[in-house]
């Protein structure tokens, strides 16, 4: 059995590829799929578990087939050429390259049913292409009437202002000017960028020196490819910008990192969480430098303020030409941030049901902070842990206190995981987010019953309960493994850690 998986691996590689692509496209049968979420959560359901096939094949070991010794060719034939072969690691990697790129072509055919957000994008893009800011008006104020448009019955929470950066609208304005209201414009953008995270995971791999195989866990995800090339979310370009900062920190270029992660700022807010993080690699933090105590990585934090104060430059920079257009240039950011509550974490679901959200916004915000704090200025996290490895506990504290996640939210996290994959310690951490990425579908069925039925109540609990228990199993296993050691020089490596 072994020896067939590895000898036929491209046969079945490409098997399981095809199976999802049919998958992909038999959603086009469904039509709206808010009125048959029960049979889309079980296509999802099936292409996840294809997904899983195909993954559990490229990373499992043994993977190559050692080549057969082959007779020594005569000197004096001449007609005998040299037969080269081709490098199965290239084979797989455009395999999956391949697929990952006609998935996410394929479902911009799909409708665009199960977000409305699609339509928001283009209605802003165009007023920004008319001069008008999309932070000063509410999409239903009167005095947007004149510019009304096909497209505007469409868009949902009329009576707020826009809560997306400057970068989104200018993207938005992009898309409205090469294909006006059709619906397709953001459907083809968001799918475009994400084709290009696949490759700048490519890029990234190799700077950490990984294998590249990992870019499968990403390339192939259905949540993804679904929620770029058939929902159109604005979530893509600020991960292609959030990867590449990431790069530039490990090739030790701080002052461009420092201005991509601003640009992925100005795309989604949701990197400035990790700004502390990269400021660990912007510094040029090692043990040998700061010590191993907190104190010297403040001070190293201090005397290179110049890069997080060009991130924060570049956002402000962003709203500048908005600011001109005109009052309200935050948008409704706050508003979300604020007061906003939708399908919310478990921890932040309890908290408010007990003491109301300003508690619990209070509770959200202590320990997000307490974990930022950990993760910036405690040696043993500091020194042990990769800035992707950072990041995604940034991103992934986020959101288990956050009030709002969105399943397209969990493509944070999915984006890193193929550079952190693999990592002992954090094996049950890394495996909870991708089993939350089955479950973060179900509140999808919402639409079909409309809480109207026992399932209903089902939901949260099967949707948050197996990604809390497995991360606090995690947390208590890494505590207990490492409550009897001292930090010590021996335990902590010498070089510069991004």
């Amino acid at each position: 059995m072994q020896y067939f998986l590895v000898k036929y691996r491209f046969y079945i590689l490409i098997a399981l590829g095809c199976l999802m692509q049919a998958g992909f496209l038999s959603l086009i049968l469904l039509g709206n799929l808010t009125d048959h979420a029960v049979e889309y959560i079980w296509f999802y359901l099936f292409l996840f578990g294809l997904y899983g096939l195909a993954t559990w094949l490229v990373l499992r070991k043994p993977y190559y087939v050692k080549p057969k010794k082959e007779a020594p060719q005569e000197a004096g034939n001449l007609t005998v050429r040299n037969q080269t072969t081709s490098s199965p690691l290239k084979n797989s990697l455009l395999i999956i390259i391949f697929f990952a790129v006609t998935f996410r072509l394929s479902l911009v055919l799909v409708a665009p049913t199960l977000s409305t957000d699609q339509f928001r994008y283009t209605w802003e893009g165009r007023l920004v292409t008319q001069g008008i800011s999309p932070y000063r008006y509410a999409p239903d104020d009167p005095a947007l009437t004149p510019y009304h448009s096909p497209i505007w019955p469409l868009v949902q929470q009329r009576e707020t202002a826009s809560p997306y950066p400057p970068l989104s609208q200018l993207i938005g304005a992009v898309e409205y000017l090469l294909l006006q209201d059709n619906i397709l414009g953001p459907k083809i953008a968001a799918a475009l960028f994400d084709i290009l995270n696949c490759l700048a995971l490519l890029w990234l791999l190799g700077l950490y020196g990984l294998d590249r195989r990992k870019v499968i866990l990403y390339a192939w995800c259905p949540l993804p490819a679904i929620e770029f090339g058939q929902s159109g979310h604005n979530d893509a370009p600020m991960l292609l910008l959030l990867l590449v900062a990431i790069g530039l920190a490990r090739q030790k270029r701080p002052y461009w990192s420092a201005l991509a992660l601003g640009l992925a700022c100005l795309a989604k807010f949701t990197p400035l969480f990790a700004l502390p993080v990269f400021l660990v690699c912007w510094a040029g933090v090692s043990l040998g430098k700061t010590g191993p105590r907190w104190q010297g990585l403040l001070k190293a934090y201090w005397r290179n303020w110049r890069y997080p104060a060009l991130t924060l430059a570049v956002i402000v920079a962003g709203y500048v030409p908005f600011v001109a257009l005109g009052q309200g240039a935050i948008g409704s950011i706050f508003e979300y941030t604020g007061s906003w509550r939708d399908n919310e974490s478990l921890l932040y679901g309890w908290a408010a049901d007990f003491w109301g959200n300003s508690v619990a916004k209070g509770v959200s915000l202590l320990i997000f902070g307490t974990g930022l704090l950990l993760l910036s200025f405690w040696p043993r996290l500091v020194y042990r842990l990769s800035l992707p490895r950072r990041v995604t506990l940034v991103l992934g504290l986020t959101l288990l206190v956050a009030s709002t996640i969105h399943v397209w939210y969990l493509s944070w996290l999915l984006v890193l995981l193929p550079l952190v994959w693999g990592e002992s310690e954090w094996k049950l951490w890394d495996g909870a987010w991708l089993i939350f990425a089955i479950t973060a579908e179900l509140p999808y069925l919402t639409y079909f019953y409309n809480g109207d039925t026992p399932l209903f109540q089902w939901i949260r609990p099967l949707e948050f309960w197996p990604l809390n228990g497995l991360i606090i199993y995690n947390l208590w296993e890494i505590w207990r493994n490492h409550r009897a050691k001292r930090l010590v020089t021996g335990e902590l490596p010498s070089s510069v850690l991004e």
